[in-house]
């Protein structure tokens, strides 16, 4: 099979080879979880926060301030 033949190939046997696939499967599928699960929270702050500023203005706003030039603070948007 083509697992018998990959396991070979590293050097080791047949089980070491599955039960090392299935940790690297395990932890992927954790920090997926982990990245999800910080995305929804993320996204729950920002509900009930004050808001968040616009990209392009905020950028705007940088670069006219790291260029000497005045500039007004960008507004949050909800």
């Amino acid at each position: 099979s083509r697992v018998a033949a990959l396991a070979v190939e590293a050097g080791v046997s047949l089980h070491a080879y599955m039960v090392s696939a299935l940790d690297e499967h395990t932890t992927r599928a954790q920090q997926r979880q982990s990245f999800v699960r910080s995305a929804l929270a993320a996204r729950q702050d920002l509900a009930q926060g004050d808001g968040s500023y616009v990209w392009d203005e905020l950028r705007s706003h940088y670069q006219a301030k790291l260029a000497g030039r005045k500039t007004r603070r960008p507004r949050l948007s909800k």
